[in-house]
């Protein structure tokens, strides 16, 4: 979630796409696959996650709980 600019998902074209998302230390979900149905299910699952995470964050912030404080415990870094 630190860096929310551009889609959901994007399209990998080869290794070195992926090495470059990874790069960023956050967690990614991956899905390799070329058939159409798959895809629409693994395009949901993410915009559910997405959309989860976010209602996580505007709780945590409601709560006066900021990524600087959760960054401290281990689990959350």
């Amino acid at each position: 979630m630190k860096s929310q600019v551009g889609p959901a998902s994007v399209e990998l074209k080869d290794k070195a796409g992926l090495d470059k998302i990874r790069e960023k230390n956050e967690v990614v979900v991956v899905s390799f696959h070329t058939d159409k149905a798959k895809d629409e299910a693994f395009q949901k699952v993410i915009r559910l996650l997405n959309s989860a995470c976010r209602q996580i964050e505007e709780n945590f912030l409601k709560l006066n709980i900021h990524r600087h404080s959760l960054s401290r415990i281990p689990a959350c870094a």
